[in-house]
This record gives structure tokens, C-alpha cells and sequence, in this order.
């Protein structure tokens, strides 16, 4: 009986030692399949635009009738120098909003870098406006200030479509997770609106007081820079964050502003350039499928 059960113990003894051998010859199994960053993709976005910029008001020429009173002082205030001097000459629109759309690109992995080139275009309603007021006198005989001119101004700005054409270089921080910059090419629809509403505050004999409004809009081309994160949550699918920075340039319009006098003659005016600045930021987030 204890043959018998001693040779049962060899027996076990050396089946469990040649399990053990084998396992450590087999190869360790994989954790999970290996993610391969080259090839095409496509995807959609979806984020949020901002700027503090805003319009710039620049008078680009004004007149004064010199045959009417007002327009003839030499050492003091005219109604002309007091309708420049009472433009605002900065609106702070502020524009914000939504932006989402859709992108495609290609990328080449060589190792842990890999780089590409990505196409995106967007809806957006990221807007803004803003109201100012500006007074300054004029007077109708040296050193009296009889007479005020006050000007109110008011502007929107809209950015409703931007596209981007850029190159992407990243890192591979782990097989799975690509920090990457990029940049290139952007271009963008922008309108913009400016409205000025004058009075005249004093004895002055004047007319109606103008008000005068005109809008522009135009497709700008520009510039955009920025990087973000892509994180390959399966074979065919990755979800990234991103930011940009953009810049589209200025939007110019051009309007004119002119007060009559009681007669209805033309007293005083000016021509501006109303110039809105079209730059900002963008942060989104987007899902990709790869082919």
C-alpha cells in the first residue's frame, strides 16, 4: 500500500513540474490588440469659440461748412473736431458661441510619432455686439462751449462657418494616447453690422438728426494653430480634446454720417471705417473611426 501511494505522489509530483515547465515556455498571451495609427478617418466635433476682440471705429475724413457759424473758430472746438472726438472709437462685441462639424485626415505612424494632415468644416454661431456713446462740445465763438455733440454707436458681428486645412505632428505618450500640435490653413464667413446715431445738444440750429447703419460680409481666408490629445478607445475609434487658435484677419465697413442745418445745407460730418477684427479661440472635442 505505500508503493502504491508513493508512487501515486511521483506521479503527480512530475506531471505538476512538466505543467510548470510548459507554462513557462508557452508565450505570454497578449493584453490587448496593438493600436495602429495609419490610415484614413473621418469624424465629427463639436466645441465652443470665443475672442475678446471686437470693431474699431477709425474716421478716415470730416468736414465743417465753413460758411456756417460753428465751422469758423480757429482757437476753439468746431462741430466737426467735436463729431470725431465723440465717435466711439471701440465696440467690444465679444462674439461666442457653438461650433461643430465634421473632419477627415489621414496619419502615417513610424513609431512613437506620427503625423498626418486633417480637413475640418464647421457651422457656427459664435456672435456678439455692443453699444457705446461718446459726447464732446464745440462752440460757436472762442473759448464758449455752447453746444455739445453726442454720438451713440452700436455693432454685432457674426462668425456662422469656419474650415481649417492643416498638418498634425504627435507623440505617442502611450501606444493608445497621441499628444500632437497642428496647424495651417483656415478660412472663415464673417458679417458684421456698425449703426451711428448723432445729436446736437445746445443753440445750434440744426436739421434732423442722422442716423446711419450699413453691414458686410465676406469669406476670409487666415490662419490657425493649436494641438490636443486622441485617445484610441478601440481599434477603429478615438475620442480627442482640442484647442485652436485662429485669425481671419479684419472685416471693413464704411459709412457716412452728416448733420444739416436748419435749412437742411450740410453742416458737419465724417466718414469711418468700421473695422472688425476676426481672431480667437476654439475648444472642442470630436470622435473619429478609422479605416
Amino acid at each position: 500500500m505505500r508503493k502504491i501511494l508513493g508512487l501515486a505522489g511521483a506521479t503527480l509530483l512530475f506531471a505538476g513540474s512538466a505543467s510548470a515547465a510548459d507554462l513557462l515556455k508557452a508565450p505570454a498571451m497578449p493584453l490587448g490588440p496593438v493600436a495602429s495609427w495609419t490610415g484614413w478617418y473621418i469624424g465629427a466635433t463639436a466645441g465652443y469659440g470665443w475672442t475678446n476682440q471686437g470693431i474699431d471705429n477709425h474716421v478716415t475724413s470730416a468736414f465743417c461748412n465753413v460758411a456756417l457759424t460753428g465751422c469758423r473758430a480757429i482757437d476753439h472746438p468746431n462741430a466737426a473736431e467735436a463729431l470725431v472726438a465723440a465717435i466711439p472709437p471701440h465696440l467690444s462685441t465679444n462674439p461666442k458661441g457653438f461650433i461643430g462639424g465634421g473632419e477627415i485626415g489621414y496619419n502615417q505612424q513610424v513609431g512613437q510619432f506620427v503625423w498626418g494632415v486633417e480637413a475640418d468644416v464647421s457651422g457656427a454661431s459664435i456672435k456678439g455686439s455692443d453699444v457705446q456713446a461718446g459726447v464732446a462740445p464745440f462752440s460757436v465763438a472762442p473759448g464758449v462751449n455752447t453746444n455739445a455733440v453726442a454720438v451713440g454707436a452700436a455693432a454685432d458681428q457674426k462668425l456662422d462657418f469656419f474650415a481649417t486645412l492643416r498638418g498634425r505632428l504627435g507623440f505617442l505618450v502611450m501606444p493608445t494616447l497621441l499628444a500632437y500640435g497642428t496647424g495651417g490653413f483656415a478660412f472663415g464667413h464673417v458679417s458684421t453690422t456698425t449703426a451711428l446715431a448723432e445729436i446736437v445738444g445746445g443753440p445750434c440750429s440744426c436739421g434732423p438728426f442722422p442716423v446711419v447703419a450699413a453691414s458686410s460680409s465676406a469669406t476670409l481666408p487666415g490662419w490657425t494653430v493649436g494641438g490636443g490629445l486622441e485617445w484610441m478607445i478601440a481599434p477603429q475609434w478615438s475620442v480627442k480634446g482640442e484647442y485652436l487658435y485662429y485669425d481671419l484677419g479684419t472685416l471693413s465697413t464704411p459709412l457716412s454720417i452728416v448733420q444739416t442745418n436748419g435749412a437742411g445745407t450740410p453742416f458737419f460730418g465724417a466718414t469711418v471705417g468700421s473695422s472688425a477684427v476676426v481672431k480667437g479661440n476654439i475648444v472642442r472635442a470630436g470622435v473619429n473611426f478609422h479605416f
